[in-house]
């Protein structure tokens, strides 16, 4: 049931946040090397740019997680939302509800 179905929206946007996480603290080893040698800042910066990058990539999936938990008890307030909430008889997969979202 929705138990699930939020589970599931949980478990992607988590996977993809730390998934994003660790691919730009990859990427970004030699720009933190060479702005900080000093491994206590380097480490302190990759973590906050890295967590912030991370985030905001990923929030919009927070917003499709919090939508659907909400079972469309939300009122439409731009285009996408209202497109998402069509008809109140209508539960919208959560790939549909992403896809309206991301549109916007």
């Amino acid at each position: 049931g929705s138990l699930v179905t939020v589970m599931g929206i949980t478990a992607a946007r988590n996977t993809a946040m730390i998934g994003t996480f660790w691919a730009v603290l990859v990427a970004s080893q030699p720009l933190r090397d060479r702005v900080s040698p000093n491994q206590a800042s380097n480490s302190f910066l990759a973590g906050g740019c890295c967590s912030v990058v991370a985030w905001a990539l990923v929030f919009p999936l927070d917003v499709v997680k919090s939508r659907v938990q909400s079972g469309g008890a939300y009122q439409a307030q731009g285009a996408a939302t209202a497109a998402v909430v069509q008809n109140t008889n209508e539960r919208l997969s959560a790939c549909r509800c992403a896809c309206e979202i991301f549109r916007e």
